[in-house]
């Protein structure tokens, strides 16, 4: 949460002219609300499943740039899922950036908005998800690698695989 995802995600796309997805973005597409009101009105486990929906809906695209929220490797199959099907990448920022990064956009955010203590709330979810996390293809941080350094890093990766993916 507050990683730089999409914004990160958009740059490396629009570099490598791959498409963009994002899965919050097509889940309040498909429920017609913003995701704070999905979890005032549904709940959490609610958006997780259409969260999880998204996900593989995504299986059927191609020369994608997928980016989905802090949360979504932390629930159902969703590591696997990903770990099987793609190319994972974990923007790994610094505590301190996340903070304050966070501090503006909390009320867009329904479970840091509700934290007593939302900075608590940051390091436990980020200790408690990390275990996802470090299962990524490639951990970096987005402060010091730019989209264009991982986009030069992925075709190298590519090519001497062999892969095409």
């Amino acid at each position: 949460m507050g990683s730089g995802k999409s914004t990160y995600g958009k740059m490396l796309a629009e570099i490598s002219a791959y498409m963009f997805y994002d899965l919050d973005t097509e889940i309040e597409k498909q429920c017609g609300l913003p995701i704070p009101q999905i979890f005032e009105i549904h709940g959490e486990e609610y958006f997780r499943r259409l969260e999880k929906e998204a996900l593989h809906k995504s299986l059927h695209f191609t020369n994608a740039v997928i980016s989905c929220g802090g949360g979504t490797p932390a629930f159902y199959d969703n590591m696997s899922f990903m770990l099987q099907h793609g190319i994972t990448v974990f923007l790994k920022q610094d505590i301190s950036i996340l903070l304050n990064d966070l501090k503006e956009g909390m009320a867009h955010r329904p479970l840091l908005s509700k934290a007593e203590n939302p900075e608590r709330y940051i390091r436990e979810s980020i200790r408690d998800r990390n275990v996802y996390y470090r299962q990524a293809d490639i951990i970096i941080n987005p402060s010091f690698f730019t989209p264009s350094l991982l986009w030069e890093y992925l075709k190298s990766r590519q090519h001497s695989k062999g892969q095409n993916k």
